[in-house]
């Protein structure tokens, strides 16, 4: 999209100010980049934040592929908004072992778009290693 395209889209959603630094290739400050979270506009944010992005690398796009390994599923705490924890001995808890945890990055590893794995706890009284049947 050219850049008077996008001053349009900018003047519409009311983004004038943020556009205007943008294109000059300047940083944002607070308040311009308040103004970009508050908006609605998802055509005009996209188009700045595609034109700041081809200034910067051009024509290339890259994705990161992450991988999540939850090690453990046995939690103590009772967020109300999870319907992932469950009790140590309940039928459905299971903890990794260290075996299993890496054998879950391996599986991933080769079809990746970036080698990066991440493994992150559950609230749990002890983090200990043993199998399980997951």
């Amino acid at each position: 999209m050219n850049p008077s395209d996008i001053s349009a889209l900018a003047v519409r959603a009311g983004l004038e100010g943020a556009w205007n630094i943008v294109a000059a290739g300047d940083r944002l400050d607070a308040v311009q980049a308040t103004a970009l979270l508050e908006s609605n506009d998802i055509l005009a944010l996209g188009a700045m934040a595609d034109f700041a992005r081809a200034r910067a690398v051009g024509g290339e796009v890259y994705f990161i592929s992450n991988r999540h390994i939850n090690h453990t599923n046995v939690c103590r705490n009772r967020c109300l908004f999870c319907a992932f924890s469950h009790d140590e001995g309940d039928a459905d808890a299971y903890t990794l072992s260290i075996d299993e945890v890496v054998e879950k990055a391996r599986e991933r590893w080769p079809s990746a778009a970036s080698p990066r794995s991440t493994s992150s706890a559950a609230s749990t009284p002890t983090c200990r290693s043993s199998t399980s049947s997951r």
